[in-house]
């Protein structure tokens, strides 16, 4: 419902300004304004989206509906251990963050997997330091994405996976920390938008699979 006067004179790599390409295409940039819709004669919104996942193809399905927009949390995660040489350093005395890290990794996995269909966990990076073959890792940086289509799940899925990281740590020896830097809420679609979705769909190809929409530009 807005357009900014400044628009109508930006110009393109070859010096064709706003202007000048919507009177080329037949239109009248003085008249823009008047082409604004009043919110209250929409009814939706509706965007055709390709599946950047496996779950349609998987499905052998053609059509999906969108249950939600997945929100997400991102982010960066450290252990701290001591660096020690790797061959004078026993076993039994070894505070390893690179070792603390990947068993927290796998409890990522095994309790995103245990949770409702929609949520997921990923991470993504990992740095080891000081990075050398015959050094104990001393700090691991390492990054945690977890998305889903509810808030209260997403927020309690994170705060279990934060608080066994800590309990890795201190079982190891090491500390843990994590700070958030990216986040944003999950986005519902209407629920009688997806009631007539889905009779739409079933009827075009007999089945309606429900799914969240997980990529975050969405």
């Amino acid at each position: 419902g807005t357009w900014p006067e400044s628009w109508l004179s930006c110009q393109d790599a070859q010096g064709v300004s706003v202007s000048q390409a919507l009177s080329q295409a037949g239109l009248s940039p003085e008249a823009i304004g008047r082409a604004a819709r009043a919110p209250q004669s929409i009814a939706a919104y509706l965007e055709m989206h390709i599946e950047q996942g496996p779950c349609l193809e998987h499905d052998d399905a053609a059509l999906g509906v969108v249950t939600a927009i997945n929100g997400a949390r991102r982010l960066n995660c450290v252990f701290q251990g001591t660096a020690g040489h790797a061959g004078t350093v026993p076993m039994t005395q070894r505070q390893d963050a690179l070792a603390a890290a990947a068993q927290w990794m796998v409890v990522v996995e095994q309790l995103t997997r245990e949770q409702a269909s929609g949520l997921v966990a990923t991470i993504g990076t990992l740095q080891c330091a000081p990075g050398a073959a015959n050094v104990i890792p001393g700090e691991v940086r390492l990054t945690l994405d977890v998305r889903g289509p509810e808030e209260t799940a997403l927020a309690a899925l994170l705060a279990n996976l934060l608080s066994h990281g800590e309990q890795v740590a201190q079982a190891r020896g090491c500390h843990f920390g994590a700070e958030e830097y990216y986040r944003i809420a999950p986005t519902r679609c209407d629920d009688g938008l997806q009631r007539l979705l889905c009779e739409a769909v079933t009827q075009v190809q007999g089945h309606a699979l429900a799914l969240p929409s997980g990529a975050g530009h969405d």
